[in-house]
């Protein structure tokens, strides 16, 4: 009874407040990259790899090497020109995590707990356990192994000023670094660095069928003057990652790749209709950003007749029915079940 009231509320608030119409001025948002997020299948192991950096554990000869990160925009950029892989396992008490990223010169200047470590050339991790869109994580390293890590409480594009806690500590995390050469020596050539991080499992979420996540690597282009390395001017970071979110932003949650507990060879059905549902999301927010007005109706859009909204002056609710499931995505960018 009360879902029939809400929707039927639903329906005059959309008549109510003087919503556009105008069919001509609707424009379907396109992502600029396909939906093909990286799938990982982590496998359970019953011994811990020791945490020292070092990815020699006989645990880690049987997982699964990850495909080679690309540009975070994906094929609309060039390939990096380093190679950076990770590797995934769990057990009943912490995510396993192990990258290596090749680097023929290692740098690092950050050394205090929670400096912005993407100054440095940096390894992230970023984890949405339930997949909501909200309260997910994000875990930066240095080849210091200095740890800056922090709970966002939602990406940046809802509000900059209160989206993260930086006081969020990832208690009983374990991290380490191993550096194949020499750290911040201009003179010689390194191999490459590797991270090893346990990461608790009660700590980021429930342990699920699958996790939400993606892993950057920060790449600065260097310079050598006088024996030391120098940022070159006027030329931004490199973001390289595992699975490409097609714009310059890491915070795109609904883009992450996908961590399985269980053998999974492509994605369930309502991880696709919940991406149909992101792109009707954008196509609203982009139609109240250039009208200053919400759409009166969804039929203008394809594939708007799947969908129901609830809009009001101060936001809209955007409903979609998948099989016997309804899914709420909010203006705050939070997808849920409707229970």
């Amino acid at each position: 009874m009360r879902r029939v009231a809400w929707l039927a509320f639903s329906f005059m608030m959309i008549h109510n407040i003087g919503l556009s119409q105008d069919c001509d001025s609707l424009i379907y948002h396109t992502h600029p990259i396909p939906f093909k997020p990286r799938i990982y299948n982590a496998s359970y192991i019953s011994e811990p790899p020791i945490i020292d950096g070092v990815i020699d554990d006989e645990v880690w000869f049987d997982a699964d090497l990850s495909s080679d990160f690309i540009d975070i925009e994906g094929e609309l950029r060039p390939l990096p020109d380093l190679k950076t892989n990770v590797k995934m396992l769990w057990d009943s008490t912490f995510l396993y995590v192990a990258a290596i990223l090749e680097e023929s010169h290692v740098w690092a200047t950050l050394q205090n707990k929670d400096d912005i470590i993407f100054h440095d050339d940096d390894f992230e991790v970023f984890i949405d356990a339930d997949g909501d869109g909200h309260n997910y994580h994000e875990i930066e390293i240095n080849a210091f192994n200095t740890v800056w890590d922090l709970w966002m409480l939602y990406p940046y594009y809802i509000d900059r000023r209160k989206n993260y806690i930086m006081e969020w500590e990832a208690k009983q995390m374990q991290t380490a670094v191993h550096v194949q050469g020499s750290i911040n020596d201009a003179s010689d050539l390194d191999d490459y660095w590797s991270v090893e991080m346990a990461i608790p499992i009660e700590l980021i979420g429930t342990l699920t069928d699958y996790w939400r996540i993606n892993f950057s690597r920060v790449d600065w282009v260097m310079n050598v003057e006088d024996g030391q390395y120098v940022k070159q001017k006027n030329h931004r970071e490199r973001n390289w990652v595992w699975s490409p979110t097609g714009v310059i932003n890491m915070h795109k949650p609904e883009t992450w790749g996908y961590l399985f507990f269980t053998d999974a060879e492509k994605l369930p059905e309502v991880e696709h209709f919940k991406w149909q549902m992101w792109q009707m999301y954008h196509a609203i927010k982009n139609f109240k950003k250039r009208t200053g007005d919400y759409p009166g109706t969804l039929q203008c859009f394809q594939g708007g007749e799947q969908f129901e909204y609830m809009a009001s002056p101060v936001g809209f609710d955007l409903l979609g029915k998948h099989k016997k499931e309804t899914w709420l995505l909010n203006e705050m960018g939070r997808i849920s079940q409707v229970k």
